[in-house]
């Protein structure tokens, strides 16, 4: 198990490193079914470390919306300069891109 990580390279709200995580390391099934569990858990460490809990539906708003982050930096990742070397296979690069694309539309992630 791994997870690719951009951590170095932008900074930015909690929930984009949360949709990042949960629709490129998880199948479409696997997210479907844990999802909002594994979003409340996150919420409940968020609070246990911060003293402050981000309400879920709000929460669940971002976590749709950083969707779109994480489809760009797939597709950076596949389409890359031809003066770089490959960051991915692209036959992994091409599974995040289906993954992340199909949580899109299962969220309707372009819609506010």
């Amino acid at each position: 198990m791994g997870l690719c990580d951009w951590q170095c390279l932008a900074r930015g709200h909690w929930s984009r490193d949360f949709a990042y995580a949960v629709t490129a390391a998880l199948t479409p099934d696997d997210r479907r079914k844990w999802e909002k569990d594994l979003l409340l858990r996150y919420l409940d460490r968020f609070a246990e470390l911060t003293g402050a809990r981000p309400d879920f539906d709000r929460s669940f708003v971002y976590y749709r919306q950083q969707m779109v982050h994480a489809l760009l930096m797939w597709t950076i990742t596949l389409c890359h300069s031809p003066l770089l070397p490959n960051m991915q296979l692209e036959e992994t690069t091409l599974a995040m891109i289906e993954r992340i694309s199909t949580a899109m539309a299962d969220l309707d992630s372009l819609r506010s």
